[in-house]
This record gives C-alpha cells, sequence and structure tokens, in this order.
C-alpha cells in the first residue's frame, strides 16, 4: 500500500495518526510504521517550505540575522497557523542565509575582478 500523503494543513500528529492506522499492518517492527511516516510528513513540510521560503521578503543590506527574522516571522507564522514559531523561524533564518549566500558570491567574483585588474597593472609596472 502506498504511503498516503499529508493533506494542506494537515497537523503532523494527526497526519501521523491517520498514516499509521493505514499503513501500520505493513511493518513489524515496533516504530517502523511511525518512522515512515513521520519522514514522509517531514518531506512533504520541506518541500512545502522551500516554496514559501522563496516567497518571504529579501533582506536589507544592513539588516543583521536577528532584525531580519523579527521581521520575516509574521510573515510564515501566526498563531494556530500552518507552522510552528521554531519552524517559521528556520525558514526565515534560511532565506536569510540564502540571500547573505548570495550577496557574498557578488562580493567575491567582484574581488576576483579587483585582483585580477591590480596585478595586471603590478605587472606593468
Amino acid at each position: 500500500m502506498p504511503i498516503p500523503k499529508p493533506e494542506s494543513g494537515e497537523l503532523e500528529e494527526k497526519y501521523i495518526s491517520r498514516c499509521i492506522s493505514e499503513v501500520g499492518s505493513e511493518y513489524d517492527a515496533e516504530g517502523q510504521a511511525y518512522a515512515v511516516c513521520k519522514g514522509e510528513y517531514d518531506k512533504s513540510v520541506e518541500m512545502q517550505s522551500d516554496e514559501e521560503i522563496a516567497t518571504l521578503p529579501e533582506p536589507k543590506s544592513s539588516e543583521g540575522r536577528e532584525q531580519y527574522i523579527r521581521r520575516c516571522l509574521p510573515h510564515i507564522y501566526k498563531e494556530g497557523g500552518k507552522y510552528d514559531q521554531r519552524v517559521g523561524t528556520d525558514m526565515c533564518a534560511t532565506r536569510y542565509e540564502k540571500s547573505n549566500a548570495l550577496s557574498n558570491r557578488k562580493l567575491d567574483s567582484f574581488s576576483s575582478v579587483a585582483r585580477k585588474i591590480k596585478l595586471y597593472f603590478e605587472d606593468g609596472e
């Protein structure tokens, strides 16, 4: 029997309970059905969160990580919403780090061009 997919907005506890009741008889070892269902739920949340991370606000250049998370969190976390505060904070932190990594790559490529220009002029002397 295929593993059921989490429904949109379904809470983790409800999904795992439903999933175990559907597939539990297929697994012999205690906890094996739980592990399979938990893995399916986590994979589903990860896919959804990747899509939502892209929609979060862009970090400002002068904004530190904690400042960005405080500004970002209301966009993703709402009391009784789809994600709890911990997951929302992780999503905002991921968005900040991805943006920061992109900025660092831009700076690195600029630095490499600047180094090449400097070497060119030093060699020409």
